[in-house]
């Protein structure tokens, strides 16, 4: 399993990084804990700090009560503890990422890590905090012994960061302004759209535009519908058959139209992690143990659930079968409980944080090559050495 300093190839594709932390949280701060992730779900203007981070495509936070049972007879499994599972898609090297978060979000992290098992110890009290702050090498550690491992990775577009993203979108939505003004000078159009073709990152939005985005942000929060969706799978594995099953999927291919994941349509990104039979255990009063391996499966998706699930069925068809068909009580793709089966594994979200607004996959990689060709027509021109020399 690859740790946090060394990115494994299972969960990195193009410059696109996958994490998945496991948590057990302490008994005493479980309240603590939901009323945090109900005010940021609920109000999404709380936690901006972490939605304008720079690196972050998507990213969610769920907490684990109970699971499916291992024999998938029935009724799910409550658990001793509960769990506080994260998992985010950025860009950029863990280590990085890691420190950033520790950098700029320090009191968020400690308002829902801290909830957990050993972070005050070994983070908030960590050498080198002054109570307000904390070091970034003990949260990385923490992170670290946390983590789960992503047996495979599929990203819809791996080789754009979430600026370059951004970047497109907002190029998109320039030409359409740029459309709708009859008579306006194509050159004044194009050379207002060469910083959001090679700068760092787009233009500061007016505050008209951040205004929208906040009230577009808490009806999408409000509707639990943010155009692109968050949606989570979690099955037990036949203990005989997991050892096989797991080597099968961390050889899969990744990449660009390699992943068998990138048959589903409607997904921007997704992921196969597996969980231990042991869970996690950090000190806490009871252990869990599930009895078996389960396979997570996540995934950043376009559109209803209900749609996603009969994606799951018809696109990847053949493939859920190869995912999926050492879990007890699976019933094939073909079957007509497959759904029913899928809903009684599912995996809730507590909360939903994305980099940029919500598009179809096709509309983004459009719009990022629309960006590339717009970039070589501005070089070519020079209007993009002009800018950069100011």
């Amino acid at each position: 399993m690859a740790g946090i300093a060394d990115a494994g190839q299972e969960r990195q594709v193009g410059c696109v990084t996958a994490l998945t932390t496991l948590s057990p949280v302490r008994r005493e701060r479980q309240g603590k804990l939901d009323l945090r992730l109900a005010l940021i779900s609920g109000f999404p203007a709380l936690a901006r700090p972490l939605a304008e981070l720079a690196f972050i495509h998507y990213a969610r936070w769920t907490v684990l009560e109970s699971a499916p049972p291992r024999d998938g007879s029935g009724e799910r499994v409550p658990l001793a503890s509960r769990y506080l599972l994260f998992e985010s898609n950025y860009n950029g090297r863990p280590g990085d990422y890691l420190d950033a978060f520790a950098d700029v979000l320090p009191y968020r992290l400690a308002r829902l890590w801290g909830t957990c098992q050993q972070f005050e110890q070994t983070v908030e009290q960590a050498d080198g905090g002054d109570g307000l702050t904390f070091p970034s090498w003990a949260f990385r550690d923490y992170v670290e012994r946390n983590e789960l491992e992503v047996l495979h990775f599929h990203a819809a577009y791996p080789q754009a960061t979430m600026i370059d993203v951004r970047q497109a979108l907002a190029v998109a939505d320039e030409r359409r302004r740029a459309g709708r003004r009859r008579g306006h000078a194509l050159e004044a159009t194009v050379r207002r759209a060469v910083p959001l073709v090679i700068g760092p990152e787009p233009p500061a939005p007016s505050l008209p535009q951040r205004l929208r985005g906040l009230v577009e942000a808490q009806l999408r929060a409000l509707g639990r519908r943010y155009g692109v969706n968050p949606f989570g799978l979690l099955a037990p594995v036949d203990a005989a058959a997991a050892d096989a099953l797991f080597g099968r999927l961390r050889r899969w291919p990744q990449g660009d139209g390699q992943s068998p994941l990138g048959a589903l349509s409607d997904t921007h990104y997704a992921r196969l992690v597996r969980v231990p039979p042991e869970l996690k255990y950090l000190g806490q009063a009871e252990r869990d143990d599930l009895g078996a391996p389960y396979l997570l499966y996540t995934s950043n998706h376009c559109g209803p659930e209900r749609a996603h699930i009969g994606r799951l069925r018809s696109e990847l068809a053949g493939v859920a079968d190869e995912i999926w068909g050492h879990s007890p009580g699976y019933p094939g793709h073909r079957h007509r409980d497959f759904e029913d089966w899928v809903r009684r594994h599912r995996v809730g979200t507590r909360y939903f944080a994305y980099g940029y607004a919500p598009r179809e996959v096709e509309q983004i990689r459009e719009a990022l090559a629309d960006r590339e060709r717009l970039a070589t027509t501005l070089w070519n021109q020079g209007l993009s050495r002009d800018w950069l020399e100011g």
